[in-house]
């Protein structure tokens, strides 16, 4: 007697592929996630033994001898052996090449995982010319995170991710941002004020603490910028009704890395009624970003027409 035996058809087949396939493909992505976990968490373990050498050698005196290089980014592996740490050891991971293969250091504008490099303290820039001698004292040491794909850095007194890692706060920037000497602020056009008057944090009026600028039917703005970039997530705005300029009313924080390309963090009013008083904004953001902005599209009507006013600003980090 013949028995009817069935096999698969060619479309159980074909399903039984795809599953098989996405399941592959989430188990590669994973993988790959965990790899670059993994490799950040040695740079991070790399950076706190640079930052702890580095330390110790200050406080004893030491500096770096790189006598003949040429590179504006001095890789940390020429900064050789000392009593405290073997530089020639720290590479970056992914990297894993002997310090005398000539490769990338870390830029501002690096794309791509990069090398362990000395940057300029005062900007985090390249230096202007080949510095010969690393000050332990002072420093400024840029690596790349793969997870968040952007550059960190530590400095003597600063180890900044970029993004939030090993259960350590998201908030990385403390206090008032604004506070950061190397804070450069440029507006779409001034009426009167100054500037930099925007940076003082106690109330007084727009001719004496603040600026104001007609938008002429447009919009105007005020932009924050550092060197490197910075994790906030809150604004506090002080407008008002005064001097012939008028309170803020439609607005938007944005934010960028290059300028050209801006991100929303947050569109709202700031309310009429609190028009002479701190109002705070908190927007979730979990990227530091190197240009924020204040974007004002509309101002509540009076004699001042156009004019927008605005005494006060505050740029923070809240978790």
């Amino acid at each position: 007697m013949f028995r009817n035996r069935k096999g698969f058809t060619l479309i159980e087949l074909i399903i039984t592929m795809i599953i098989i396939g996405i399941l592959a493909g989430i188990a590669i992505v994973a993988i790959v996630i965990k790899s670059q976990e993994a490799r950040d968490s040695r740079r991070y373990s790399d950076m706190k033994a640079i930052g702890l050498a580095m330390s110790l050698s200050c406080v004893s005196g030491e500096t770096f001898d790189i006598a003949g290089n040429t590179s504006v980014l001095p890789m940390i592996c020429q900064a050789g052996e000392t009593s405290y740490l073997n530089f020639t050891d720290l590479t970056d991971p992914r990297l894993n090449s002997d310090c005398s293969v000539a490769l990338e250091g870390c830029s501002l504008n690096s794309v791509d995982v990069c090398e362990y490099a000395f940057a300029d303290m005062s900007t985090g820039l390249a230096f202007e010319v080949a510095p010969q001698v690393i000050d332990p004292c002072n420093y400024h040491l840029n690596f790349y995170e793969e997870g968040a794909d952007s550059l960190s850095y530590i400095t003597e007194s600063d180890f900044h991710l970029s993004q939030n890692s090993g259960g350590e706060s998201a908030c990385l920037v403390l206090g008032n941002a604004l506070d950061d000497a190397g804070t450069a602020i440029q507006v779409s056009g001034i009426s009167f004020g100054q500037t930099l008057k925007i940076k003082d944090k106690t109330k007084g009026n727009a001719k004496d603490n603040g600026w104001g600028q007609n938008r002429e039917g447009g919009q105007v703005w005020t932009e924050f910028g550092w060197p490197q970039p910075k994790l906030l997530n809150k604004m506090r705005l002080w407008s008002h009704f005064a001097n012939g300029a008028e309170a803020v009313r439609d607005f938007s924080i944005i934010a960028s890395d290059d300028r050209a390309s801006w991100v929303t963090l947050y569109t709202g009013t700031h309310p009429e009624e609190l028009y002479n008083d701190f109002v705070d904004y908190a927007f979730p953001n979990d990227t530091a970003y190197k240009y924020y902005r204040l974007l004002v599209t509309s101002n509540y009507p009076g004699d001042g027409g156009d004019e927008v006013g605005l005494d006060e600003v505050e740029l923070l980090c809240e978790n």
